[in-house]
This record gives C-alpha cells, structure tokens and sequence, in this order.
C-alpha cells in the first residue's frame, strides 16, 4: 500500500495534492509533480515528527489523520513575477521605507521566505508565464513619477537582480528586504521547504543582518517577539493552502500582539482562491481586536476590473490585498497612490480595478 494522494484541480492552475492521513497539501502544474511533491512534504513532515507512529508495509510512516501539517509546499517559483506579486513587493518596499523615517533600528521578520530569487527561464516558470500579465508590464523600467517612490525602489532593485541584457530573474521578498534595510536593522527569514531554504542561505550568506532558518514562520513568532529593539515588521504571506491556515495565521497573531502589541503585522492575501478575501481580513482583524487594547488595522485591496483568462481556459487570481495591524503613520493615505499607479501600468486599458483602502479597526477604537 503506497502513499495516498487526493489530487484536485488549482484554481492558479495545476493541481493540489493532499495526503489526508497526515494533512501535508502540495502542489505542481502536473499530477506527476505535485505527487513527487506530495512525498517530499510528507517526508519533511515525517522527520520534523518523529514521535509519528507505525509504518505501512512499504516503508513509509503515516501519522494520525487528524494531524495538519507544519510544512508549506507551496513554491513561489509557479508564480514569480505575476501581477499580485508586483503588488505585493511595491506595498513591501513601501513599508519598509516608511519604518525607516525613524533612526531607530526595527527587526524584519518573514515567515514564509521563499528562495530569495527566481530565474524566469526555469521550467516552471515557463510554465505559468504569469510574468506576462505582471513584471513584463512595466518592463524596461521608464517614467517613474518621483511621487512614487516606492514603485521606483522596486523596479530598481528588480534591474539590479537581473543587472544588464534583459528580465532574466525575478527578485522575492528577501532581496527587497535584504536591499532596503539599514546596517543597524536585522533581519530574520523563515522558510521550510529545503530546496528554497537552501538557495536562500546561498543568496544572503555573507550578510550579518540577514538570518535565515528552517523553522515554522508562526513559530519562530514567539522566539522573536518582543524584539530587543522594540521596533518590528512581521510580514506574513502564506500560501492559503493548508486546511488549519487561517486558524494557525490568526493564533499566531494573538499571540504575536500578546508579546509585542506595538510591532507591525502585514499579511498579504490573494483575492479569488478558495479561501474567501475576505475571511482572511475578518481573521486578522479579530486578532487585531483581541486583548485589551485593540490595534488599528488597514486593508488595501486590488480587484481586476475583469478576471484574466489563461491559455488552457482556467481564470486567473482577481487580485490581492494586503492587512496591516499597526500600520505606520500616513501610510493610508501614501500606499494607495502608490498601488494606484501600479494597477494603471497593470491594466493598462479603459477598464481598470480599484485598490481600496479601509480601516477594519479604525485608529479611534
């Protein structure tokens, strides 16, 4: 008896592979691939378990069935590039150059890194060509207003990746981070899956600022917080994959803010998967509500005015958001100009979606 896998089709594409005896969810653009990913995550997730009873014939451990995983699969290779990602890493370099308007130094935290960079050529990414309808948009870099700094800070450092004879690499979350943080400020980046954490340790070795561990984001939270500088952006972008992701996202905020109410939590979110927009915000904004004090929180959503439609007739994400508990000063009023411009150069025709900013718990709560 081998390994169980439960495959359905991805709305991004591809499919989604479950093995409901110990939870681990992967995915892969084939069934081929996301069933050679499947047994990858299950043995991570068997070796960081290993308190897991029994074994199949074959060989292979199977742990209780209502046990989740602590492991994310999802790789960020399907989708480098693509139009939310372009969103996201401009909302992030804002963010990061807002906290920067102080001296002091912050901690950065992110518990779902990635590989630090990803190379468009590779298989998967020709998979997906997602960065058509993304980064290829705004690409060469040109007419930048410089009332946009921070779509101007991304699209330099997306150059400096690929350095001189075309869009060959696309920049993750890491490198922005890695990029714009100060010498004082410190960094400390959380990813599991082994291959990306490994290309990752590659990329930043070297730079004392940037710590990189294979440990679960949301528990490497509470073996950060509070910082010793009493200053922190917690950024979080999981995959909404895992059957207990929301339930673990919005635990790891309560206790997050038990231990550092004042740090700033920034979780981005797709619009248009199967995990609802906005359940996502209602999730964090009663984490940003618990506790005796309540902390204010901003969401900045973009809607496509219309759906894209991939090659293989499937509907691509709408958009993406991103929740902020504490967000900095002024940053509701600057970020949504900013992604404003974005969405202009991403939709580029008559019809255009709107990035909407609101306070799901407003500043006077």
């Amino acid at each position: 008896m081998g390994l169980t896998a439960v495959l359905t089709p991805a709305e991004e594409g591809g499919y989604v592979a479950l093995n409901p005896e110990t939870g681990t969810t992967t995915q892969g653009k084939t069934v081929e691939e996301a069933v050679a990913n499947l047994r990858e995550a299950t043995a991570l997730y068997l070796h960081q378990n290993p308190d897991t009873p029994t074994c199949h014939p074959t060989g292979v451990p199977w742990a209780p069935a209502q046990r989740t995983p602590r492991m994310l699969s999802y790789r960020h290779a399907f989708h480098a590039g693509n139009d939310v990602d372009v969103f996201k890493h401009v909302a992030l370099c804002a963010l990061i150059s807002a906290l920067e308007r102080k001296d002091k130094p912050f901690l950065y935290v992110e518990t779902h890194a990635g590989a630090g960079f990803y190379t468009r050529r590779s298989r998967r990414a020709q998979e997906t060509s997602e960065a058509a309808l993304g980064i290829r948009l705004l690409w060469p870099p040109m007419g930048v207003d410089p009332l946009q700094p921070a779509l101007a800070t991304y699209l330099s450092e997306v150059q400096r990746c690929n350095g001189t004879g075309g869009l060959k690499r696309y920049p993750g979350s890491p490198w922005f981070a890695q990029a714009l943080l100060r010498a004082a400020d410190r960094a400390v980046l959380a990813e599991l899956h082994p291959v990306d954490h490994g290309k990752l340790v590659r990329l930043l070795r070297g730079d004392k600022r940037m710590t990189v561990v294979q440990q679960d984001g949301y528990a490497l939270l509470r073996a950060l917080l509070p910082p010793i500088e009493r200053r922190a952006l917690v950024f979080i972008d999981p995959s909404y994959e895992t059957r207990d992701e929301l339930g673990r996202l919005h635990a790891a905020l309560v206790d997050g803010r038990q231990r550092f109410a004042n740090g700033v939590y920034a979780i981005w979110y797709p619009v248009g998967t199967k995990h609802a927009a906005d359940s996502i915000v209602a999730h964090v904004t009663r984490a940003a509500r618990t506790g005796v004090r309540p902390s204010k929180t901003l969401d900045i959503r973009w809607e496509r005015a219309q759906a894209h439609v991939r090659g293989d007739a499937t509907e691509g994400l709408r958009g993406a958001g991103l929740v902020i508990i504490n967000p900095p000063f002024g940053l509701d009023e600057t970020l949504p100009k900013e992604l404003e411009a974005v969405v202009a150069r991403l939709e580029p025709g008559a019809r255009r979606g709107r990035v909407r900013a609101a306070w799901t718990v407003p500043e006077s709560a």
